[in-house]
């Protein structure tokens, strides 16, 4: 199962949508389509930047929102966020905290993480990442 970033849930509202990423997602069963609270956080500030907010949310309503599943940002993975950023701060790196976040919902979860942003995310220890627009 899959917890998809901002960047994978976006190419379902794209104009030129990435093909492969498309395919691939309509391969998926039911349940495998997952995402954390923070990702759509990310996707409503967007929406809300857009020259056309209402039409732009109406666009994640429909086409987005209605096969996934949101998961909510709780005290469990606030707490493995911050044992992960205090970690990696130690070794010098200041990964950004909102995908800490998101990594922390992937892991506490069982999920692959799958996002074309890789590198924000590699050093956080145990997390599944795939890159599908590779």
């Amino acid at each position: 199962m899959y917890l998809f970033d901002t960047n994978v849930l976006l190419e379902l509202t794209a104009r030129r949508p990435n093909r492969p990423i498309i395919e691939r997602l309509k391969r998926l069963v039911n349940g495998s389509y997952n995402t954390s609270s923070v990702v759509l956080m990310e996707i409503r500030h967007g929406t809300a930047r857009n020259p056309d907010p209402e039409g732009a949310w109406k666009n994640v309503e429909d086409v987005i929102l209605p096969n996934l599943t949101v998961l909510d940002f709780t005290r469990a993975e606030a707490l493995k966020a911050g044992d992960i950023d205090a970690t990696l701060r130690q070794r010098g790196r200041t990964p950004p905290r909102l995908d800490l976040m998101i990594g922390a919902t992937a892991l506490k979860h069982g999920l692959i993480l799958v996002t074309r942003n890789v590198r924000d995310f590699m050093e956080i220890p145990g997390l599944a990442i795939e890159n599908w627009f590779v």
